[in-house]
């Protein structure tokens, strides 16, 4: 019987490998496939996933997570969390450009990848409540509304990552959203200023 450790190696590569192909958009590969890229046998892939899905959504999860810190030194950029949250997704919008695996990831597993994944709306939540309470963002139904917004950045990730359209669109869509916020223009675009002096480069931000 393996011991613990070995356990968590086993699961982290199986998950690493997963990983990896879906950051290639390969969602069809077998349980076959991962099996043999992580050097294991097919059934230690059950032994710690249901199935090929549980295993891709822990692997999207992971990927997901290990953007959090930087996002979230971008929304504590702003003193209102509301705006914060907007200039963290509109910096996600340019995933693309400097994080292709992740943005793959995102597009390849989907709304349905997600659906569990209490992580993925909580921060967002948690940033346009505190703002609501602060008095600077206005929601009647902030669930909802972080929900409506991952469709559309998912959306705008599709659309930028196929190439038939911009950055510009990201802009547009967030000011949509900045709006049912109860921001001005004015507001937002200090929003789209300060995300414009962010660089891409993680190692320059901090």
């Amino acid at each position: 019987m393996p011991s613990a450790a070995s356990g968590l190696k086993t699961r982290q590569a199986l998950i690493d490998v997963a990983r990896g192909f879906l950051g290639q958009g390969n969602s069809d590969v077998t349980i076959q496939e991962i099996a043999q890229a992580a050097d294991v046998s097919v059934g230690s892939v059950y032994t710690y996933f249901k199935d090929k899905r549980a295993l891709f959504d822990v692997a999207a999860a992971e990927a997901l997570m290990s953007t959090t810190p930087r996002l979230q030194e971008v929304v504590d950029g702003l003193a209102d969390p509301g705006k914060g949250f907007l200039a963290a997704m509109l910096f996600a919008c340019r995933r693309p450009s400097f994080d292709p695996e992740t943005a793959r990831i995102i597009l390849t597993v989907g709304p349905l990848g997600f659906a569990s994944f209490d992580e993925y709306f909580e921060g967002p939540i948690t940033a346009i409540n505190a703002s609501i309470a602060m008095g600077l963002a206005h929601c009647d139904d902030v669930e909802a509304f972080v929900i409506a917004a991952s469709g559309a950045y998912q959306n705008v990730l599709a659309h930028m990552y196929a190439g038939t359209a911009s950055y510009e669109l990201g802009e547009r869509v967030l000011w949509g959203m900045a709006q049912q916020l109860g921001y001005s223009r004015e507001d937002y675009d200090e929003i789209v200023a300060y995300v414009a002096s962010i660089p891409v480069n993680p190692d320059a931000i901090g």
